[in-house]
């Protein structure tokens, strides 16, 4: 599972579904936004972090990472991490992709296509 966060959130913040997935036995990734601070506290302090980063930058950035992947695998994205995983999608990438509109805190994923 490739797990995309949206803006102003960090991969922390999809640290109970990594562990939900793990526990059904699958491996969860939560890869950050480029230059992503480490911790809430940081990003916090440096909150700069967070802008000047295009669509673009950020689909090419998971690209990479999921181009190096070995199995087949599937993406969750949530908000705007969804346009993202929609992306990725659309650049050929192997994945079964999930999309949820709002934060999975408490939700369900609402639809899927096979790519």
């Amino acid at each position: 599972m490739v797990l995309v966060h949206g803006p102003w959130l960090l991969p922390s913040s999809w640290d109970r579904w990594a562990k939900l997935f793990e526990e059904a036995g699958y491996t969860a990734l939560t890869p950050g936004w480029p230059d992503d601070p480490e911790t809430v506290e940081e990003a916090k302090r440096h909150p700069e972090v967070f802008a000047g980063k295009t669509i673009g930058e950020i689909a090419a950035h998971y690209h990479g990472i999921i181009g190096d992947l070995d199995k087949k695998q599937a993406i969750l994205g949530q908000s705007f991490g969804g346009l993202l995983a929609q992306i990725l999608a659309g650049r050929g990438s192997r994945a079964q992709l999930w999309r949820s509109a709002r934060h999975p805190s408490g939700v369900s994923c609402r639809s899927r296509s096979r790519r």
